[in-house]
């Protein structure tokens, strides 16, 4: 449900003159969705488990290399897409220059996001939900668009992200958000059912940004 949303928000940028290389396929959800629209679809994941699902459910070409050992063969690329990957990126700023050298005039790199310098982050602070070991970069919108002219890049659209999740994925994060209703929520979050009911929610603090140089 997330990935049709997050389709609809940028399926203006796909269409069947587009090679798409997507950082980050994961499972290969999202570029399944994605492959219909354009005329080439690459995932690079470095779990060879999920190449290998991805592969065999959707008939997908995934690749399980890195980012630099598959730039090695690349010349250029129409569209990048990373959903939610930048802040889990070792050297996030020598990928962005990697990623701009892949880029020409037309290309677009198609990213999603936190911002810290969100209303709902500054309130819940070291609670905020997106604070997490797996998170290796924490960005607000303005460090960003500094970043990415720094590397000669620049933000043409930004759009608020919606995420899809269940009851019981939502009461297990607000156990850290309010930690005095841990044991409530805890308890709530142990009902199967809940697994099976799904909520949309936009606290303005999650957006996807489109990127092209300048």
């Amino acid at each position: 449900k997330y990935f049709e949303i997050t389709i609809s928000k940028i399926k203006k940028y796909l269409d069947k003159s587009k090679d798409v290389l997507e950082i980050g396929s994961y499972y290969g959800i999202f570029g399944s969705l994605i492959n219909p629209h354009v005329k080439s679809y690459t995932g690079l994941e470095l779990s060879k488990h999920a190449v290998n699902f991805a592969k065999k459910k959707y008939n997908l070409n995934f690749l399980n290399l890195t980012i630099n050992e598959y730039f090695k063969n690349l010349n250029k690329v129409d569209i990048i897409i990373m959903s939610h990957v930048i802040e889990h990126i070792d050297d996030v700023f020598k990928t962005l220059e990697d990623i701009k050298s892949k880029m020409s005039r037309d290309s677009v790199l198609i990213f999603s996001t936190y911002n810290m310098d969100s209303l709902i982050a500054k309130i819940l602070g070291r609670n905020y939900h997106w604070i997490i070991p797996m998170h290796k970069y924490y960005f607000s919108k303005k460090v960003l668009k500094k970043i990415l002219e720094q590397k000669n890049l620049e933000i043409v659209e930004i759009i608020s992200d919606t995420h899809v999740i269940s009851l019981k994925y939502f009461f297990i994060k607000l156990q850290k958000i309010l930690p005095f209703f841990k044991f409530f929520f805890s308890t709530m979050s142990k009902l199967s059912f809940l697994n099976k009911i799904n909520i949309r929610i936009n606290l303005r603090d999650l957006d996807i940004y489109f990127v092209k140089k300048k």
